[in-house]
């Protein structure tokens, strides 16, 4: 079954490294130097994150709501 998580991009509007992180997934950070790269970066690092979850089986949270993340974004 896919799920679809929300990925928060910082930085983007600033020079320098942009940074990816998941709210359903506190930790699990990258970064990248353009925004397509930090996409990447942040499938790649969400399926590591998985995967270790899965091999450890432990739940795989459910999707925040959208009103939710906003709490997230400064």
């Amino acid at each position: 079954m896919k799920k679809d998580f929300t990925a928060l991009l910082h930085g983007v509007d600033e020079p320098g490294s942009i940074s990816v992180s998941f709210p359903d997934f506190p930790g699990c950070v990258t970064s990248g130097d353009t925004i397509d790269e930090a996409l990447k970066n942040g499938r790649d690092a969400l399926e590591f994150h998985l995967e270790g979850l899965l091999e450890d089986n432990l739940p795989i949270p459910e999707h925040t709501d959208k009103s939710e993340v906003a709490k997230y974004i400064k």
